[in-house]
């Protein structure tokens, strides 16, 4: 799987989990990240297994691959590792790698905004971070394309308030037409750690019981 270990920086958006993994990974064959994501899903899912599976992991947290971009215009790339599989894209991980990308230097931080511009396995996502005093204060994304259920519903919370999305334009996607969202939140650092894997654990690939991880677990 690797020879060494996984550097991971402990990473939460808003309490939602979303580690970073900045070292130690193994190189993903795929010539974009796209080919890499599938590569994972469809031919070798070792690693994501690894990072995403008891005892090393938990069912509701998700764990971020940092890599180097495949296109000329992006400032980092990664993928986004759960349970079930890699997926393309999420704006609360992308947040969370963002934070990470600025505050450990990966990506040089401009104040009092520092553009950052991700390549993920569902395009460029353009990130706008607000900093100040050497921290990342929010994440602004542009995010990909989606498809519109209701117009004009804010989302009323007790503690929170009410919230409303932005749109920041119109496209297509195919012969559909859709909406380009504008999403914005915060991450906070609050740990690093170092897996390894020792050539006699038992577990390599890590394990998941039905108990915690829900009935579909022979499906994972």
């Amino acid at each position: 799987m690797f020879d060494t270990s996984l550097e991971c920086l402990l990473v939460h958006c808003q309490g939602e989990i979303g580690k970073v993994v900045t070292g130690g990974a193994p190189e993903v064959p795929g010539a974009t990240i796209l080919d890499k994501m599938n590569h994972i899903n469809r031919v070798d899912d070792a690693l994501r297994r690894f990072v995403s599976f008891e005892p090393r992991a938990h069912a509701v947290q998700t764990v971020n691959l940092l890599l180097s971009p495949c296109r000329g215009d992006a400032d980092a790339a990664f993928i986004v590792l759960q349970a079930d599989r890699a997926h393309p894209m999420s704006g609360s991980n992308a947040i969370c790698v963002v934070t990470a990308l600025l505050e450990t230097g990966r990506v040089k931080m401009a104040e009092p905004e520092t553009l950052v511009r991700l390549d993920t396995a569902a395009g460029l996502v353009v990130a706008r971070a607000r900093c100040e005093n050497g921290r990342c204060l929010s994440v602004s994304l542009d995010n990909v394309a989606a498809f519109v259920v209701a117009l004009d519903a804010p989302v009323r919370t007790g503690r929170f308030g009410t919230f409303t999305a932005e749109l920041i334009g119109e496209t297509m996607v195919g012969p559909c037409r859709a909406v380009l969202p504008r999403i914005t939140g915060q991450a906070w650092i609050y740990g690093r750690e170092e897996l390894r894997i020792s050539p006699d654990d038992p577990f390599p690939a890590g394990f998941a019981l039905s108990d915690t991880w829900g009935p579909e677990v022979g499906d994972l």
